[in-house]
């Protein structure tokens, strides 16, 4: 069972994510790239972008420091394992101070959508992923 936020389980998230859009936002022009950035990590921090556009969904494991994303989500391991478990939305987390979001606040609309296919393609690897509860 591959580690929360190893490069073994960002491998098999990239390839659970990296397909066609859900239909409700392939097709809405809503293009965006979202940018996570998850500290205090087993790992160190981890920082990875999740792009919709063209009607796909692409994950890129080693974003280029060049590029600017619509959105950055901030946040720790704790809130980042909460949220991948279930127990915590990205919502909740945000409303509670435990996610820093920076960006376009226009572009928030979009990135509800991909965060939403974040959310739907992680559920399906939770039964796979063990997760550090010392930190």
């Amino acid at each position: 069972m591959p580690a929360y936020l190893s490069p073994e389980w960002l491998s098999a998230f990239a390839d659970a994510l990296s397909t066609e859009a859900p239909a409700e936002i392939a097709g809405s022009e809503a293009d965006c790239l979202v940018r996570q950035q998850v500290t205090e990590t087993p790992f160190g921090t981890v920082t990875y972008d999740v792009a919709l556009a063209d009607g796909r969904i692409t994950v890129n494991l080693t974003p280029d420091a060049a590029t600017v994303p619509d959105i950055v989500l901030s946040l720790a391991y704790d809130t980042a394992a909460a949220i991948a478990q279930g127990r915590l939305t990205a919502q909740e987390g945000i409303s509670a101070g435990r996610i820093a979001v920076r960006g376009e606040l226009a572009r928030i609309v979009a990135a509800r959508a991909v965060l939403g296919a974040i959310a739907d393609r992680a559920r399906k690897l939770r039964a796979d992923t063990t997760y550090d509860s010392s930190l």
